[in-house]
C-alpha cells in the first residue's frame, strides 16, 4: 500500500526527538510504513492528530509523526516536498521523494476546513501532545 505526505515543517521536541508535521495527500498513512530519504530507510514509529496517538490516518489529515531518527537536517532537506511511504511488507523501499510543480501547488498551508495552519499553532500542539506527564 502506498501513502503520500507533504512535509510542512520539522520540529525538535526535547525528550521526544525530531517530529515532522504534514498533510496526508494520498492513501492511508500507518505506523510501520517506510520511506527512503537520500538512501536512509526510515520507519514511522508514531502518528499523532488532535491530541490523540493513532495507528493510521486517512488522506487529508494534518498530523505530527516520528520516524525514529534524530537527524533533523535530513528531514529539513525534504521540507515542502511530498514523500511516498509504503507498507513494511512491500518490496524494498526505493527513493521516495516526489517533487514536481503539482506538489508545490498542494502546499497551501490550509487544512480540510480551509483554515490557515499557523506554524506556532502546530508547534504548540506538538509540544503539548508530546509533553510527558
Amino acid at each position: 500500500m502506498l501513502s503520500k505526505i507533504i512535509i510542512q515543517d520539522v520540529y525538535s521536541i526535547t525528550g521526544i526527538g525530531v517530529v515532522p508535521v504534514g498533510k496526508v495527500t494520498q492513501g492511508t498513512f500507518k505506523v510501520g510504513m517506510k520511506c527512503n530519504i537520500n538512501g536512509k530507510i526510515l520507519t514511522v514509529k508514531t502518528i499523532e492528530m488532535h491530541h490523540q496517538q493513532l495507528k493510521e490516518v486517512g488522506s487529508g489529515s494534518n498530523i505530527g509523526f516520528s520516524l525514529g531518527t534524530s537527524d533533523k537536517n535530513l528531514l529539513e532537506s525534504v521540507k515542502g516536498q511530498e514523500l511516498e511511504f509504503i507498507d513494511e511488507n512491500n518490496e524494498p523501499v526505493k527513493q521516495t521523494i516526489v517533487s514536481d510543480s503539482q506538489t508545490n501547488q498542494n502546499i497551501s498551508g490550509k487544512n480540510n476546513n480551509s483554515e490557515a495552519i499557523h506554524p506556532k499553532g502546530i508547534f504548540h500542539f506538538i509540544t503539548k501532545f508530546f509533553r510527558k506527564n
